[in-house]
């Protein structure tokens, strides 16, 4: 019976992977930028692409979506805590997570949950998290 069972939750996943796949929605996205260079995410260069709302995101699905709202996580891992400093929208991150990020280190990370993106027709998509980890 617990075979069964089992076979059977795997095959319930992989087709709801299968269907996400088919249908386009994207499963990772990154930050982009027309005017800034991230090859090198350092606290400067965070704050400037964060400033420059709305934050842009391109997936795997080839879309690229504009952040109209998300949940503003940050990770800091010495010493170890996770802070979430309240929503942002297309006007940029929240100011108690944009005092937080002057103050952030390199391993660091940035973390956008519960991301809701535009795409270019005006469209809503909802979007996987976005992670971005400073560095120095």
């Amino acid at each position: 019976m617990f075979r069964k069972s089992f076979v059977f939750i795997l095959t319930i996943i992989a087709c709801s992977q299968l269907s996400l796949a088919q249908t386009g929605e994207p499963t990772k996205c990154t930050c982009i930028s027309d005017s800034i260079d991230l090859k090198k995410m350092n606290v400067e260069t965070a704050l400037r692409l964060f400033d420059a709302a709305p934050i842009k995101v391109k997936c795997d699905n080839n879309k690229t979506y504009k952040m109209k709202g998300f949940e503003f996580t940050y990770l800091s891992l010495k010493p170890f805590e996770s802070k979430t400093f309240g929503i942002g929208d297309d006007r940029g991150i929240p100011l108690m997570g944009r005092r937080q990020l002057v103050k952030s280190k390199p391993t660091d990370t940035i973390i956008f949950k519960e991301v809701i993106g535009l795409d270019d027709k005006g469209v809503e998509t909802k979007l996987p998290n976005v992670s971005v980890k400073l560095e120095e």
